[in-house]
């Protein structure tokens, strides 16, 4: 077999309808048919466990913002035990839709949960695990609300204030100025994006694999 390092872990960041969720399935079916090892899943949610805390989540619009950022950190905390750490384990290539940069955003900058919190809960449980990748699909505010309804979604957060997002949409440009980001403007083409997210991942995939062969846009 042509692996020879640990898996690999990409996730997508970015506004709720910025398209990453669209993206990363896109970058999974194109992975797949390239006969790579890999696993696409989400956060909250991929596994049992987590998608039924996802559920409470996204649904109770009167969860206390400390009870909710906590059962974000109890979904992380299955979803890693239970399907990323062995998919990495296994030499996979991991595409996950939300990671620790969502919680940053959203319960840190949007909600005002405190930022070292976060973090130490973050260490408690993700074992100093980061993206190989982060994929940052970015929107601007004014184009939000329009994708919010069009898509047309249960989502509590899809119906948050311009104010709120705003705030979050800033965290997300701080957090894109560390190494290892890859910004995407979601606002041209989703076939164009879809290129440059491709040839991203398949470089990094090369060079952490040591693969030779052309992989295809397909």
């Amino acid at each position: 077999m042509y692996i020879k390092k640990k898996g690999l872990f990409i996730v997508l960041e970015g506004i709720d309808g910025s398209g990453k969720t669209y993206h990363g399935k896109k970058l999974y079916l194109k992975l797949k048919k390239n006969n790579l090892p890999v696993e696409y899943t989400r956060e909250p949610g991929g596994t049992k466990t987590s998608e039924f805390i996802r559920k409470i989540i996204l649904n109770n619009k009167k969860i206390n913002r400390c009870t909710e950022t906590f059962l974000y950190f109890a979904c992380r905390s299955e979803h890693l035990e239970k399907k990323i750490y062995p998919c990495l384990k296994k030499n996979k290539i991991v595409i996950c839709d939300r990671f620790l940069d969502s919680t940053l955003a959203y319960q840190g900058a949007g909600f005002g949960i405190d930022k070292k919190t976060i973090l130490i809960m973050q260490d408690l449980i993700a074992k100093k695990l980061k993206p190989d990748l982060t994929i940052l699909l970015k929107l601007n505010t004014k184009n939000i609300k329009n994708r919010l309804i069009n898509r047309r979604s249960n989502n509590k957060y899809d119906f948050l204030d311009k104010k709120f997002y705003k705030k979050v949409n800033k965290a997300f440009s701080n957090l894109s100025k560390k190494a290892g980001y890859l910004v995407v403007n979601s606002s041209i083409s989703r076939g164009v994006n879809e290129r440059i997210i491709f040839d991203k991942v398949i470089n990094v995939i090369k060079k952490r694999y040591g693969i030779k062969r052309k992989l295809k846009f397909q």
